[in-house]
C-alpha cells in the first residue's frame, strides 16, 4: 500500500514539474509548482510520520521567526509572479500607470 502511494505522488511531482516547465501560462506554472511541491513534502515527511499528531509536532518543531522568514520570501516571489503576469496580459495599462505616475512626480517638483 505504501509503494503505491511513493508511486502516485512521484508521478504528481513529476507531472507538476513537466506542466510548469512547459506551461506558456504562468499562472497554471505557478500552480503547478505549488502542487509539486506539496506532494514533495508528503513524499519527504511520509514514511517519517505514523500519525497525522506526529505529523504536526513534527512541524511544530520549525521556529516562528524562520516560518516567518519562508513566508516573506514566498510573498515576494508570488509579487514577481503577479507582476510579471500583468505586464505580459494588460501592458498598455501597466504603461499608462507609469506615465500617469511620472506626470504626478513631476508636478509636485
Amino acid at each position: 500500500m505504501m509503494t503505491l502511494a511513493y508511486v502516485a505522488l512521484a508521478a504528481v511531482i513529476l507531472v507538476s514539474a513537466i506542466t510548469a516547465v512547459l506551461s506558456r501560462n504562468l499562472l497554471r506554472a505557478a500552480v503547478a509548482l505549488g502542487v509539486g511541491s506539496a506532494a514533495l513534502a508528503t513524499l519527504f515527511f511520509l514514511p517519517n510520520a505514523a500519525s497525522p499528531a506526529e505529523l504536526g509536532e513534527r512541524l511544530a518543531q520549525v521556529s516562528w521567526k524562520d516560518y516567518f522568514a519562508e513566508r516573506a520570501r514566498y510573498e515576494q516571489r508570488q509579487e514577481q509572479f503577479r507582476r510579471r503576469y500583468r505586464w505580459r496580459h494588460h501592458r498598455d495599462a501597466v504603461l499608462q500607470q507609469r506615465v500617469t505616475d511620472w506626470a504626478e512626480a513631476v508636478s509636485d517638483c
